[in-house]
């Protein structure tokens, strides 16, 4: 699946105006850069540098990334910056953008020239994602009042990295060891 639009019965599409980031590896050789595509409804199309292919005959490795961030480090295979939750609106705009997606697959230009990241094996992945809680008070709850919230668990906000060659994510505020916890205080009135 691809990453929440909040417009679909699914829940996944990507839209207009998404960006991904995409490199590729041949065998040994040092992986071409990243480079940014841009979705305009119906077709990806590179931003600035096009991409082709070494030759027609070797197995090209390729790596992609949503979402694709101007003003982030020059991404590599070993680093690329994740979304940070700190600012977040809770916008169903802001969900979207929260994503993180990876996807890879290898294939060479004589099983076809167009790279497509789908079906079980290829198509992105959800490393993470924000995730955004509506509580109403209806029903039995209708006169509840909200004390507190509060949301605990591993890296839920910490600034991160991820790598393709360790295919991990790598924290960059320290790792937290307490469990996810999610918890609430009501009072009904």
């Amino acid at each position: 699946g691809s990453r929440y639009s909040g417009t679909t019965p699914n829940g996944a599409a990507f839209a207009y105006g998404d960006n991904i980031g995409l490199a590729y590896k041949v065998e040994t050789d040092a992986a071409t850069s990243f480079v940014k595509w841009t979705f305009n409804g119906s077709v990806w199309t590179p931003v600035g540098t096009s991409m082709k292919w070494k030759n027609k005959t070797d197995n090209h490795n390729f790596y992609a990334f949503y979402p694709y961030n101007d003003s982030d480090v020059t991404p590599t295979l070993g680093l690329v910056k994740m979304p940070v939750l700190t600012g977040q609106d809770g916008t169903m705009v802001s969900v979207a953008t929260r994503d993180f997606l990876v996807a890879t697959k290898t294939q060479k230009y004589l099983d076809g020239d167009k790279v497509s990241f789908t079906g079980d094996d290829d198509a992105f992945k959800h490393v993470s994602s924000l995730v955004a809680l509506t509580l109403k008070n209806t029903g039995d709850l209708v006169l509840a009042k909200i004390n507190s919230i509060s949301l605990e668990g591993n890296n839920l906000v910490a600034e991160s990295n991820y790598s393709f060659t360790g295919d991990n994510v790598i924290y960059l505020e320290g790792e937290s060891t307490s469990d996810d916890i999610l918890s609430a205080d009501f009072t009904n009135a």
